[in-house]
Parts: structure tokens; C-alpha cells; sequence
């Protein structure tokens, strides 16, 4: 009974185990299978993100690379450098065989290549190729802003681009743009026909800005370069034209101040004859004047070199028509002459009138090698120089002119001085003969009783009489002193005066007659005052005639003050007399003619006084022979005579 139950027991249990082995086995399959798929999907995972890293490190590459060619381009100005290095650095950046950027002429309806690229340097240079406008396929759809792609072999003939059809392979070609306008464009080859991606066209496009900014300043690079060249030219040419108008100017005032400073017209010409000559160059340089009522033109003055001189040669000026009617208009002209003269040869001339307002003066005249042109700044200097000859040429005749007529005037001057002090001599005896016989007269008819009432008419004549008899001898006294002061024939005789206790007195006689005018007459005198060394007489005669003035032109009512003072202000010490009177006022206008000899102010006596105008002659005589000085100050309703003393 227990074998049995132990057999069937033993072949459940191997029943049991082959199932469980079963299961191990479908498990362990399965679970392969899961690890394998597992596996291949981390394997692919893996694979992407290789490809996402290399990817990555391209972009890295092509960005690096990007920046590289950017910043070169933005560091350089110069085209041909921003150029070269653009097509190098595609040639690597986008895996190109070629690279090349090609610039649109409008002017000229032509594409012309500015910049060539190959790797391959056994292939023929594009460089300067040019492709026309008209009837390009292409460059109607670059116009258009249209990004070209091309793929073909070089044995299809169907192309209608040059360039293209010059290299089989795959071109991209893109517009190039600077400012809004169509400037040219950028031509890539792979020659291996690889076709071109989106992400190089974006590159390709990314750089092609970068170098439409480049373009746009290197442009405005050389437009101020030129800018800079044209402007330092005109600055130089300017310079020049300055430094020449400098020069003119330096040498026309040169001649201007050694002409003007001369009123001798010999020493005129010769001045400007040798400036013209020496600053020109000329081998010959002339001037003459003219003689319009002889009808000759005579050679002051010449400046020449290694041929005889023709200085003092006169011309009929109708012997020569052809040049002098046209100087004698006032033109000025240049020639060159047909026949050779005997000492000069054959030469060139210029011929200039010396002119003013008043007509011709007469001409200069410049001689040089016969191959000389006489440009118009030398044309110019000589019409200047000419001008300012004619100006001093009639300054000298003027000067002349009137130095014979200050002459004359002297001459008649002392004529009249003569004559005065002729007459004043013959006159004098006279005089005194009639005055004495008026004082003998007078005693006789007295005795008689002729004078017994003052309404006697008899009385009155004869008081006129005496008046005018005395007069007379005033004015010839008057006459004779200034001759003698004149002619210095009276000697000084000097000496120390106190103002202070001499001018109280000279003035005294003058009190009672300003009271009996109606005037004031004061005296001021300064409490510390030097003597002054001087000729009394003199001193008394110049005070008397100054207070005559005084009391005769001041009105009733007003004041006459005279006063006494050391001038510290002048240069040299002196005491100052003033002698002032109110109520009248000399205008400045006559302020230096009072003191002429028989000169009278118009309309300045109402009172009618009547004068010879001597008094203020006289008195500057005087003064002046004492090493003084006189002179007259007015204000409304003022005048002031102030005398300049010398002290001891």
C-alpha cells in the first residue's frame, strides 16, 4: 500500500518541476527579449544624441566661424581686405570649392568681379571678368532680390550666367544689398553638386549684411578719405593763393611806403622801377613821364641788367601811334617784338600808363625773355605800383606847387613887413611933428580963450583931433615893435620879479576904469609864488594889453578877475597869469588866428570900439620873446588868456 502512494507522489513532483522549468525558460526568453529591445532603444537614444552634440558642436563650429569672418570684415575698411577675407572664410565656413562676390555697374550694364576664390589653384582667375546686364536671366532675378540656386554641369549650355556656366557644380547666388539699393552679389560653388540647405542659405544670408555694412563703411571710409584729400588740396592751394596775396600785398606796400615817403618824383620812379624789377625779374624796367603839350615821353629812370641804360631818352609820342594812343586812353597792354632789337634782342614787353583823374602822367614799361608771358598778378602789381606813382607823382607836383607858393607868400610877406616898417619909420617923425604942433596949438588958443566952455564946438574937434593924432602914433609904435621883435634887434633885460607884490600894482591903473564901466576886477593871487626872471617892460606891455581887452570887450555887469599860480601839469615849472573876463566867449574855430597880425574876429564888437588887431600880435611877440607861452581858453560866457612864465 505505501509504494504505490510514494510513486505517485515522486511523478508529481517531476510533473511539477518540468512545468516550473517551463516557465523559467518563458520567462528567461522574455526577459531577453525585453533587455535586447531595451538595449537597441538606449543604442538609439544614445545615436541621437551623438547626432544632436555633433550637431551642436557644429553650429558651435559654424558660429565660431561666423563671428570670425564678421568681426574681420567689421575691423577692416578696406574693401579688397573685407572682400578677400569673405571669400576664404566661406570657402571653409560653408564647405565651398569657390567663392565669389560680383559688383553691379548700372553706369556701365555690366556685372563685373571685384573678388575670386579657389581652392583649387590650378583654376583660371575670375578676377575682373565682367558679365553684361542686358539679356542676363540671372541678374534680371538678383534685381528682384530673388536668392538663385543652380545646379548643372558645365556641358549644359542652357544657362544664360557666364559665371555659372564657367564651373560645373551646385552655385548659390545671393543678392547683395547696401543702402536699399542693389549693390552686387555672392556666388558660392561646391563643385561635387552638393546641394545647398536652408541653414546655409540663413548663414550665407547672415554674412551677406555684415557685409553690406562693411561695404556702406568702407564706402563712407573713402568718401571722407576723399573728402580729406580734396579738402587738405584746396587747403594747399588756398595757402598758396594766400601766401601769393601776401607776398603781392608785402611787395606793394613795400613800394607803396618808398614811393609815398619821397616828394621827389625822380626818387619816386627809381623807387618803383627797382622794387618792379627786382621782385618780377625782369631783365629791364623803365619809367617816363610825359610832356603833352611837347608831345614827348622822356625816360626818367631805368633798371637794367647787362645792356645799356636809357635813362634821359625822349620820344615823340606821334612817332609811335600804335602805343601811345592806347596809353594815352589808359590801357595797359603787352607784346612781343617781330624784329630783334640791336642790344635786347628779341623780347617781350609790357606797357602800363601812369594815371590818374587828371589824365596820363605817363608810363612804366617792363622787358623780359621773348618766351615770357606777364601773368595778371604781375599785370596787377604793376597797374597797383603805376596807381600809387601817380598819386605821388602829384603829391610831389602839389608839394612843389605850394612850397613855391609858401615862397611867393614869404617873399611878400617880408615885402609887406618892409613896407610896414618903412612906413612906420617915415611916418613916425611926422606924427610927432602934428603931435606937437596940436599940444602948441592947444596952449595958444587956451590963452586966447577958446576953450572957456566944454559945448564949445571947438573944444570937441580938437579933442578929436589929439584922439586920433595919438592913435595913429599907437599904431605906428605898434608897428615898429613887432618889426624889432621880428627881427630880434632889441636885447633883454631881465630880471627877478615878485607877482606877488608887482601884480597889485600893474593892475591898479585898470581899477578905476573898470569901476566907471560897471565891471568887477579882482586879483587872486597864490600865497606861495617863485619869482619869475623876466624883462619888466615886456611883463608890464603884455599885462596892459591883455587888460585893455578885458575892459574894453567885457559887457556892464560882469567880472574881469586876473590871477597868479605855479602850473605844476606842464613839463617844465612856470608860474601862470590868467587874465579872464565874463560875458563874452571866443569860438575854438578862432582860437589860433586871434593872435595874426591885423586880424579881427567878424562881428564881435558891438560896442564898436574899433582896433587894428596888433594887440594880440603883439602880445605873443612878446611873450614868446620872454621863452613863454600864450594861449586862450573859452567856456559860455567865458574867455581866458593864460600866460606861461619861465621862474628864476
Amino acid at each position: 500500500m505505501s509504494q504505490p502512494i510514494g510513486r505517485a507522489s515522486v511523478d508529481m513532483d517531476i510533473t511539477d518541476r518540468k512545468h516550473t522549468k517551463a516557465a523559467l525558460h518563458t520567462l528567461n526568453t522574455h526577459l531577453e527579449q525585453q533587455v535586447q529591445e531595451r538595449t537597441a532603444e538606449l543604442l538609439r537614444a544614445n545615436q541621437e544624441l551623438a547626432n544632436e552634440v555633433l550637431q551642436h558642436q557644429l553650429q558651435i563650429q559654424r558660429s565660431k566661424a561666423l563671428n570670425r569672418v564678421i568681426q574681420t570684415i567689421r575691423n577692416s575698411l578696406d574693401l579688397e581686405t573685407v572682400f578677400a577675407t569673405a571669400t576664404t572664410e566661406f570657402v571653409e565656413l560653408l564647405q565651398a570649392d569657390r567663392v565669389g562676390i560680383m559688383q553691379f555697374l548700372p553706369d556701365q550694364q555690366i556685372w563685373q568681379n571685384v573678388s575670386d576664390y579657389d581652392i583649387d589653384v590650378n583654376s583660371p582667375s575670375l578676377l575682373g571678368m565682367t558679365v553684361p546686364d542686358q539679356g542676363n536671366a540671372i541678374a534680371t532675378r538678383l534685381k528682384q532680390l530673388e536668392i538663385i540656386r543652380i545646379s548643372h554641369h558645365k556641358q549644359d549650355a542652357n544657362s544664360l550666367d557666364r559665371l555659372a556656366d564657367t564651373t560645373a557644380g551646385s552655385w548659390l547666388i545671393v543678392p547683395l544689398q547696401v543702402d536699399g539699393a542693389l549693390w552686387g552679389s555672392l556666388n558660392l560653388l561646391r563643385k561635387a553638386s552638393l546641394p545647398w540647405q536652408e541653414s546655409d542659405v540663413e548663414l550665407v544670408c547672415d554674412v551677406v549684411d555684415q557685409l553690406a555694412i562693411a561695404i556702406q563703411q568702407a564706402e563712407l571710409h573713402r568718401q571722407v578719405q576723399q573728402l580729406n584729400i580734396n579738402l587738405e588740396r584746396q587747403v594747399q592751394t588756398r595757402t598758396a593763393q594766400l601766401q601769393l596775396a601776401y607776398d603781392f600785398e608785402a611787395t606793394l606796400k613795400q613800394i607803396t611806403d618808398q614811393v609815398r615817403d619821397s616828394l621827389d618824383e625822380d626818387q619816386i620812379l627809381e623807387s618803383a622801377v627797382k622794387a618792379l624789377a627786382k621782385r618780377l625779374g625782369v631783365g629791364c624796367c623803365n619809367a617816363a613821364i610825359f610832356d603833352i603839350e611837347q608831345g614827348t615821353s622822356t625816360i626818367r629812370y631805368e633798371y637794367a641788367a647787362g645792356i645799356p641804360p636809357s635813362m634821359g631818352k625822349v620820344s615823340q609820342l606821334a612817332d609811335f601811334p600804335e602805343i601811345y594812343e592806347q596809353l594815352l586812353q589808359g590801357h595797359h597792354f603787352q607784346f612781343c617784338s617781330l624784329l630783334a632789337h640791336p642790344e635786347r634782342g628779341t623780347v617781350s614787353m609790357f606797357a602800363c600808363p601812369i594815371l590818374d583823374d587828371n589824365g596820363v602822367l605817363g608810363d612804366l614799361w617792363l622787358v623780359n625773355q621773348s618766351f615770357y608771358e606777364f601773368n595778371d598778378q604781375d599785370i596787377r602789381l604793376v597797374q597797383q605800383v603805376a596807381n600809387q606813382c601817380a598819386i605821388a607823382i602829384r603829391q610831389a607836383r602839389l608839394f612843389q606847387a605850394a612850397q613855391a607858393q609858401v615862397k611867393e607868400l614869404e617873399r611878400l610877406n617880408r615885402l609887406k613887413d618892409d613896407f610896414l616898417s618903412t612906413v612906420s619909420h617915415e611916418l613916425r617923425t611926422p606924427m610927432a611933428n602934428i603931435k606937437m604942433a596940436i599940444h602948441m596949438l592947444d596952449i595958444i588958443l587956451r590963452d586966447l580963450g577958446m576953450f572957456k566952455t566944454r559945448e564949445n564946438p571947438l573944444d570937441r574937434y580938437f579933442r578929436v583931433l589929439k584922439d586920433e593924432c595919438q592913435r595913429e602914433i599907437n599904431l605906428i609904435d605898434d608897428l615898429l615893435d613887432l618889426a624889432q621883435l621880428d627881427s630880434q634887434q632889441t636885447s633883454l633885460t631881465l630880471s627877478e620879479v615878485s607877482l606877488q607884490s608887482w601884480l597889485p600894482k600893474a593892475v591898479e591903473p585898470f581899477l578905476a576904469r573898470a569901476h566907471n564901466q560897471q565891471q568887477g576886477l579882482e586879483i587872486e593871487i597864490a600865497a606861495s609864488l617863485p619869482t619869475v626872471k623876466t624883462d619888466l617892460s615886456y611883463l608890464e606891455r603884455t599885462l596892459a594889453e591883455l587888460l585893455n581887452n578885458a575892459c574894453k570887450y567885457t559887457p556892464v555887469g560882469e567880472q574881469i578877475s586876473i590871477s597868479a599860480s605855479v602850473d605844476d601839469q606842464s613839463e617844465s615849472e612856470a608860474v601862470v597869469v590868467r587874465v579872464c573876463n565874463s560875458g563874452v566867449e571866443i569860438p575854438i574855430s578862432e582860437h589860433d588866428r586871434i593872435f595874426d597880425k591885423f586880424y579881427r574876429i567878424p562881428n564881435s564888437d558891438p560896442w564898436k570900439h574899433g582896433g587894428t588887431g596888433l594887440g594880440l600880435a603883439l602880445v605873443k611877440k612878446l611873450v614868446e620873446r620872454l621863452e613863454g607861452a600864450i594861449h586862450v581858453e573859452s567856456c559860455p560866457g567865458k574867455t581866458t588868456f593864460v600866460v606861461q612864465l619861465p621862474i628864476a
